[in-house]
């Protein structure tokens, strides 16, 4: 890993008028929506062309007569059948729906980047998708399934599943469910993320190759060209074995700055003023390699019967290295004025960390389906893994007995100079190591059964399921000290030209270590480091932890079609089986440790999840939908672990819940959908959800051992609800009423507000939760023809609440003693991608991808106010690729 060079500035003025062509190609797309489309149309324009992504709707699935919706195999989209088996109409009223065309059009590569193509979604940094509101800020709110198959999970002591390390090129399509119906599980309280791999394509054999390439706008010193290959193969094997196989390559790069500012406050004499008390500037590079293989085959079993099985493997060995420097200032000003000079105790510190970690993800799925005239029997069965190994090496330097002059003229770049001497890499003496070691392994053994039967008016289902949850959590973490001396000139130094962080020469950096070299003198030098293993006992052994979780379901929903109307009335019922085991860990009153010894807990819950759906036909083309239904969430293992960690020399107690209760969530959604022969689409929704459960930590004196008062710390779930409602608004619009090829221009677009009500039990009143961005906005302008597409994509997520603060501080610009809530800027990002078939079987295509580069800030009171954190944006990246069928 190396390190980064600053981003260029981004041409804000081109970017400006493209997304006034977005706003005013909106503006013409609503004003035709409802305008007779022209009798003479493109063939084209009765295919979902790539706006689809937008709207997040099926092929065809706003045409829903009444009738039709009574042919639901809901069985079938659970089993992972081809989009084509999946009746439309059900998808609509629950999920939202993107192909890989469409996906591909948007210029995203990882499933992450993919889910803010559906309407009201965006991404926190460094942590994943955010859904109407919900993310991975609330914990694993979301589950995600391939083919049917739930995937295991990939967090530690989460269940969060790494999206960002999965590529889009295996799948076909990529589907998001806002509100779960009774046949799928009931873990989705933030919605449900359903993945089909690729499907055979025809009868005959079929080969696909594709490569790509791509460079960086700046970083070019330091950051490696992207490149990416896929190769599959599909075809049919007598009269009844369909099937598709292929392999992957992904090798991608980015590259961070940041500017991590802490304030503060000093009297002088009276005159309390603001003060920089600790400035620390950041880059660091990420390069990830992932590669990967699937298949799926598809058995026709006559007309009564089919089956399928399907799998895959994905590994992603990722590579970060951050390197920090912190100007840490004494407190003692010698100055009254805002810009004067630091007490003479001050100190620079550098610090270099390398991570580097191997995430895996694998399934394996198989079932089919019988059915009859009146009735079907749906079963599958599968397995799925999800590992993580997770290494660490953090390496500081450190010189001492320094005076600082402080400038604060730009609170958000605030500077502090070293005054009194110069500093050479000698005076940067090695400081206390770190070595963070991380192990996750989780297995997900499940099967299910379905039977429908089809009657006169509507359809009765029920099914029932087993879902076996193991998982293993192992954490080190070592405190380490070099026995002997060491500075940072005794490490090989890196070497950029014209470097200058944040467009400055303020932040320049004194040392700038090899990573490799670091990684090897760590290697190197291990058995002459001195551990610290009482600190490694006391902060890794509570971190320890197995679980077993298993859960039967099973369901009974009804389907009834009068007239116009539809209704879908079922419950469905969970029992849960959980045990979970954690370590006791305790130090006696001088601070040694006594022992560790393990525990297990069993925690068992009944849930019964009603859902009841009620749909409308107004006419042809316009449908009205409303639900109400219930979900829950089972509690991230960090709450569950039953640890204990006592320490008599300090008097405290803190220990985890086994017994703590799911999360538990009421949906209630709104939507008006209408959908013409011309391709227009237009979605109006709105949404609320009340969620309780959530963790809080306890604090209350305890009695150890009969006769020891210690303070204690517990989770519990609070009493307080969490409310988020929110509207939805998308289109998607042919420009029929344009002359020639512009009929073959269309625009789309998705908004989303929301709000929410959260009150944290450590402070009154109520506030927006913390990661959900207000407005989001999706947008594009697009081509279509059979050889040529072409389209420009903008995607907005406005400022939003990033912490809400425990305890008060003092911030003299706000008047002295305050809550320093922190709200977060908001982002944007453009791409364009043009793809042009050269033939029937070859097609090329270009792509530039975050060309809106920017700045985001974490702030107190406003943007230039009190700046804590401040990232800068990636470098713009340039793609050209082939692909080739043959």
């Amino acid at each position: 890993m190396n390190p980064i060079i600053p981003a260029q500035n981004a041409r804000f003025s081109a970017c400006i008028k493209v997304v006034t062509m977005l706003v005013c190609g909106l503006a013409f797309g609503a004003a035709s929506l409802f305008a007779t489309p022209l009798d003479t149309e493109p063939a084209d324009l009765l295919n979902p062309g790539p706006a689809d992504l937008l709207n997040g709707v099926a092929e065809d699935s706003l045409n829903v007569e009444p009738a039709d919706t009574m042919n639901t195999r809901t069985v079938d989209m659970l089993n992972g059948k081809p989009e084509s088996d999946v009746d439309t109409g059900d998808l609509s009223d629950r999920n939202m729906r993107l192909t890989q065309d469409a996906i591909f059009l948007y210029g995203d590569r990882s499933i992450d980047e993919a889910l803010t193509r559906f309407t009201g979604v965006h991404l926190l940094p460094d942590t994943g998708p955010v859904v109407r509101g919900l993310g991975p800020m609330a914990g694993g709110l979301y589950n995600v399934s391939v083919n049917g198959q739930r995937l295991a999970s990939t967090g530690f002591e989460t269940r969060r599943v790494d999206l960002g390390r999965l590529p889009v090129d295996m799948f076909q399509y990529f589907s998001l469910m806002n509100s779960a119906g009774v046949e799928r599980s009931g873990d989705a309280i933030a919605g449900s993320i359903h993945l089909g791999l690729k499907e055979p394509e025809t009868d005959q054999l079929r080969l696909n190759a594709s490569y790509s390439r791509g460079v960086h706008s700046s970083y070019t010193d330091i950051l490696h060209p992207e490149n990416q290959a896929t190769l599959s193969v599909s075809s049919r094997y007598g009269e009844n074995v369909a099937f598709t196989a292929g392999m992957y390559v992904l090798n991608m790069h980015r590259a961070s700055e940041r500017l991590q500012i802490e304030h503060g406050a000093f009297d002088f004499e009276g005159d309390l003023r603001d003060v920089t008390e600790s400035l620390s500037p950041q880059f660091g590079t990420v390069s990830d390699l992932t590669r990967g293989a699937f298949f799926n085959v598809n058995i026709d079993g006559g007309e009564r019967a089919d089956f399928f099985a399907s799998g895959f493997a994905n590994i992603s060995d990722q590579g970060i290295s951050r390197h920090t420097q912190r100007y840490l200032p004494n407190e003692d000003w010698a100055s009254p004025d805002e810009t004067g000079l630091v007490g003479n105790r001050g100190v620079l510190e550098y610090q270099l960390d390398v991570d580097e970690s191997a995430l895996t993800k694998a399934m394996l799925t198989t079932g089919g389906n019988y059915h009859r005239d009146n009735w079907q029997v749906s079963y599958q069965g599968g397995w799925s893994y999800g590992g993580r190994n997770e290494e660490t090496i953090s390496i500081p330097f450190q010189a001492a007995g320094l005076n600082f002059v402080s400038e604060r003229a730009n609170p958000a770049r605030p500077e502090l100079s070293i005054s009194n001497r110069d500093i050479s890499n000698q005076d940067l003496r090695i400081q206390p190591m770190r070595n963070v070691m991380i192990r996750q392994d989780e297995h997900v053994l499940s099967a299910r059964t379905d039977v429908s039967f089809f009657f006169s008016p509507g359809v009765i289902s029920a099914g029932v399921s087993f879902n076996n949850t193991s998982k293993k959590g192992n954490y080190r973490d070592s405190g380490m000290r070099l026995l002997a001396l060491s500075s940072a000139a005794n490490f090989r130094q890196m070497s950029i030209d014209n470097f200058r962080l944040m467009q400055t020469d303020a932040y320049t950096f004194q040392t700038l270590v090899s990573p490799s070299d670091a990684r090897s003198f760590f290697t190197n030098n291990y058995s002459l480091f001195r551990k610290d293993l009482r600190n490694q006992i006391l902060v890794s052994d509570p971190r320890k932890y197995e679980a077993m979780e298993q859960v039967y379901g099973g369901y009974l929903k009804t389907e009834m079609n009068a007239g116009a109307f539809d209704i879908t009335v079922g419950a469905r019922l969970e029992y849960t089986d959980g045990k979970y085991t954690g370590n006791q860990v305790l130090f006696n009153d001088i601070g040694n440790h006594v022992v560790t010894s393990d525990t297990t807990v069993a925690n068992r819950y009944l849930h019964i999840l009603p859902d009841l759906l009620i749909g409308y036909q107004v006419g042809t083309g316009i449908r009205v939908v409303a639900s109400w239904s219930q979900s829950l969430a089972r509690q991230d293992y960090r709450y569950l672990t039953p640890f204990r960690l006592v320490q008599l020399q300090n008097q405290t107690l803190q220990a985890g819940n086994a017994e703590l209760a799911p999360l538990e969530a009421d949906h209630f959604d709104f939507k008006i959908r209408y959908a013409n022969d011309s391709g227009s689409r237009l979605h109006l929704g709105a949404f609320h959800k009340i969620i309780r459960g959530l963790i809080r930590t306890n604090e209350e004196e305890v009695v150890f051992n009969d006769d020891i008062t210690l303070e204690g710390s517990f989770f519990e779930r609070t009493d307080e609800a969490l409310l988020v409602s929110g509207f939805e608004v998308a289109l998607r619009q042919y420009l029929v009423f344009l002359p020639g090829i512009g009929r073959n221009l269309g625009v789309a677009g998705g908004y989303a507000y929301t709000v929410s009500d959260y009150s944290p039990v450590f402070r009154s009143g109520s506030y927006p939760f913390p990661g959900m961005s207000p407005h989001v906005l999706n947008a594009a302008l697009f081509y279509d023809t059979s050889r040529l597409s072409a389209q420009l994509s903008f995607f907005h997520a406005a400022s939003y609440t990033s912490v809400i603060a425990s305890e008060e501080r003092f911030l003299p610009s706000l008047g002295g003693l305050v809550h320093a809530d922190r709200n977060r800027s908001g982002y944007s990002n453009l791409n364009a991608v043009v793809r042009l078939g050269l033939s029937s079987g070859v097609d090329i295509w270009v792509q530039a991808l975050g060309i809106l580069t920017q700045e985001q800030t974490e702030y107190t009171g406003s943007g230039n106010l009190y700046p804590w954190l401040v990232d800068a944006g990636d470098a713009s990246l340039y793609h050209a690729g082939l692909r080739i069928r043959l």
